[in-house]
């Protein structure tokens, strides 16, 4: 049972590295979307991007609130939150937009997020600096005039949050807010060429994606990876050049994935190593008919010196996949 668990989260792993996604084609993202990223300061080799509307209607996000919804409840600081501010990230977030400087396993300060909502800054602020004075003695909430914004810190003060008009919110590192706030303050668009055009070919655009040029981050995962589990195939890896996912979650649960190479022999190579792991995690549920038929539909393909994967879940065969899930650790754990 152990092995079975083992070999299919292997392959569900080795497709989450590579499911940074999309196929060209289409108009690219929306005006609006691509007016936010835009902004995003000159040096980002990385973007993500939540539609949280489409997010809530999916089954993905059933699960997440059916986990944590009782704590919720239970959470006496939450309410209070709730009750102080008026705002509920349940339901008062609608976007999300990231940029990253770059973020590594090992490295994951640098970074930027707005945040599209509904936000009454005063009441967040004044509840804000109660709960810091209570909680921390003498430390405040800072305050720093920049532009014509506010940045608000606590703690070292490397990281900020300021209100721009009562629905977007931008916190970060210090220096990619201000670099944000000087561009959004003067229209500046900064955001690379070469960015722009990997946000231009991500599938499934009006979802949840992500567009990363990896540099670091790939050698890092690679060698923990490789530490983890001994799975040298994997090298391939550090000869991708970029990578796109996305995720489709309106009716049928959609995703798809590209990556990059320096040339096709290494996307080749990879190709290989997850076409084999794919392979293995079949034989491993061999038993287990509907998980054979949920691995079948993860489609990959080589075509020059790019990879890609599309594949496709039904809410009711994820839920099967969940209740599955659930029952091999409960297993595992007796």
């Amino acid at each position: 049972m152990k092995r079975r668990l083992y070999l299919t989260s292997l392959i569900l792993a080795a497709c989450a590295l590579f499911m940074y996604c999309s196929n060209s084609g289409g108009e690219g993202v929306s005006s609006e979307v691509a007016k936010q990223f835009s902004q995003m300061p000159a040096s980002v080799n990385g973007l993500a991007y939540v539609n949280m509307d489409q997010l809530r209607k999916s089954m993905f996000y059933e699960m997440i609130t059916d986990s944590m919804e009782v704590h919720i409840n239970e959470n006496d600081e939450f309410r209070e939150l709730v009750e102080s501010t008026g705002f509920d990230f349940r339901r008062d977030i609608d976007e999300v937009f990231m940029g990253f400087d770059p973020v590594t396993p090992r490295n994951n300060e640098a970074v930027l997020m707005l945040v599209k909502g509904r936000f009454d800054g005063d009441k967040i602020v004044n509840y804000a600096k109660q709960k810091i004075a209570e909680h921390e003695g003498e430390s405040e909430l800072r305050q720093e005039a920049y532009q014509d914004y506010i940045i608000y810190s606590a703690g070292n003060g490397d990281k900020g949050l300021s209100f721009v008009g009562k629905n977007l919110v931008a916190v970060g590192s210090k220096p990619m807010l201000k670099s944000w706030l000087d561009n959004h303050a003067k229209g500046n668009a900064t955001l690379s060429s070469a960015l722009q055009a990997q946000m231009d070919h991500v599938k499934y655009r009006d979802g949840v994606w992500m567009t990363l040029r990896t540099g670091d981050v790939i050698d890092e995962l690679v060698d923990d990876v490789r530490n983890d589990i001994q799975m040298g195939n994997l090298e391939a890896l550090r000869s991708v050049e970029h990578v796109d996912f996305s995720m489709d979650l309106t009716r049928e649960i959609r995703m798809a994935g590209q990556g990059h190479f320096v040339n096709s022999e290494k996307a080749e190579l990879f190709h290989d190593a997850i076409k084999g792991a794919v392979a293995a995690a079949k034989f491993s549920a061999s038993s287990d008919r509907e998980m054979v038929d949920i691995l079948n539909k993860l489609d990959i393909q080589t075509e020059n010196k790019s990879v890609s994967f599309d594949f496709e879940m039904s809410r009711g065969e994820l839920r099967k996949l969940m209740d599955r899930r659930r029952d091999f650790a409960m297993n595992d754990w007796h």
